[in-house]
């Protein structure tokens, strides 16, 4: 008999946890019964890369940025989450001949008949997290597969939270690639609100700047009569005093150099990546 450290144990168990999520997203419930669902494990070492590459986006996402801080500080803390991709795959076909319109297309004939048009296009896309057209019902359906896993994660006590920015740095670099759609579902780690409370982010921005990441993000939410030219921007207390007006300004010639500096940099990741991963599924045939 010996004494155990729960916490590390209960730490330990995601995998476990992991495994049951992509059982209950597997067995979902679905409308339509087309939809095939697939599931893959990212642990340890192997979410440096998607925590790197979120590290590169972050210089122009908020998103990434807050991502990438919550997978940092969960290395460093010891606790890094288990990560469970759920995604499908057959959402660009539909043999449903429902004709419910909600794709946008008048039946279903014509949706395939577009979907077919566009696939050559769509599959020469640099950045294919989500391919489409995709059926409405079909997609229904993942959304089912992604909450049964959230809710068997729930099932165990353990914090989640369906991230895209994940999915999507995962999709680059090789994982899930016969899916159509998805979202990365991060388990744990063993400590409380990781996701909801954001302990990495505490203290990062003064509230003066989280008010210019409002006023870029939702700038509608602050300007002044919009039917005129240029529009008044409510920035402050003094805004009809001293007004500011909203207006087009392009971008320098170096944001965008840097920019795809950058995307040579995310390449040469993926391209690092890919090659681990091919190694590793031959290895597994």
């Amino acid at each position: 008999m010996g004494i155990y450290n729960g916490n590390k144990l209960a730490q330990e168990n995601l995998l476990d946890v992991a495994r049951y999520c992509a059982m209950a997203a597997v067995k979902a419930p679905q409308i339509t019964g087309k939809v095939n669902i697939l599931t893959e494990i990212i642990t340890e070492e192997d979410i440096d890369p998607l925590e790197e590459i979120l590290g590169i986006q972050a210089k122009t996402s908020i998103v990434a940025e807050g991502d990438y801080n919550t997978l940092k500080y969960c290395r460093e803390e010891g606790l890094r989450p288990v990560i469970l991709l759920v995604g499908a795959s057959n959402l660009r076909h539909c043999e449903l001949e429902w004709d419910c319109g909600a794709c946008g297309f008048s039946t279903c004939e014509e949706f395939n008949k577009y979907s077919d048009e566009v696939k050559a296009e769509v599959s020469k896309l640099r950045r294919r997290y989500h391919l489409g057209p995709q059926c409405s019902w079909k997609q229904l359906d993942l959304g089912s597969a992604m909450c049964w896993a959230s809710a068997a994660a729930a099932e165990f006590n353990v914090e989640n939270r369906m991230i895209a920015s994940i999915w999507n740095v995962a999709k680059l670099v090789g994982y899930m690639e016969q899916a159509e759609s998805g979202a990365a579902l991060c388990l744990g780690p063993i400590k409380n609100l990781i996701y909801y409370d954001r302990p990495s982010l505490r203290g990062k921005w003064t509230a003066q700047e989280h008010m210019e990441f409002l006023f870029r993000a939702m700038p509608s939410h602050f300007m002044g009569f919009t039917g005129a030219k240029d529009p008044r921007f409510k920035y402050g207390d003094e805004w009809e005093k001293k007004p500011k007006r909203v207006h087009i300004a392009p971008r320098s010639e170096e944001y965008f150099a840097e920019i795809a500096e950058d995307e040579n940099k995310i390449d040469q990741i993926c391209a690092r990546v890919k090659a681990g991963l091919k190694a590793k599924r031959e290895g597994n045939k």
